[in-house]
């Protein structure tokens, strides 16, 4: 394992950074920030299974993405800017704010454009 790596799988593991927030850092992709957590998880033996680190990466990239458009725009985004800024379909992004919302993160009105809202960090 080469420091990048580690530092990698320690902050996602951890829960210190998100998967875009390191892809910004380290100049590189978030997938390719994705493949180098799910390695180091399997090498280190992480305790998640390898559909759970999948789903954690995705909701950490989609929080990561509401947090950033908050910011920017000063409210929250839709469902389908959402879909278009993670490359994927909006029953997906459905799928994982519920997930979101489930645990605590996020609250949204079912069928609202712009209601989502942050209740903590992830």
């Amino acid at each position: 394992m080469n420091i990048r790596d580690d530092y990698i799988f320690q902050s996602v593991s951890a829960g210190k950074k998100g998967v875009t927030e390191l892809a910004e850092e380290l100049g590189i992709t978030k997938q390719r920030v994705s493949i180098i957590f799910q390695r180091e998880a399997k090498t280190n033996n992480f305790p998640l299974p390898a559909k759970s680190v999948k789903l954690n990466l995705q909701m950490h990239q989609l929080y990561d993405h509401i947090v950033k458009y908050i910011d920017e725009t000063g409210h929250s985004p839709t469902q389908s800017e959402l879909a278009e800024l993670m490359n994927c379909v909006q029953g997906w992004i459905h799928y994982l704010l519920k997930h979101l919302m489930k645990h605590g993160y996020i609250t949204y009105e079912y069928k609202q454009q712009r209601s989502i809202k942050i209740l903590k960090e992830f």
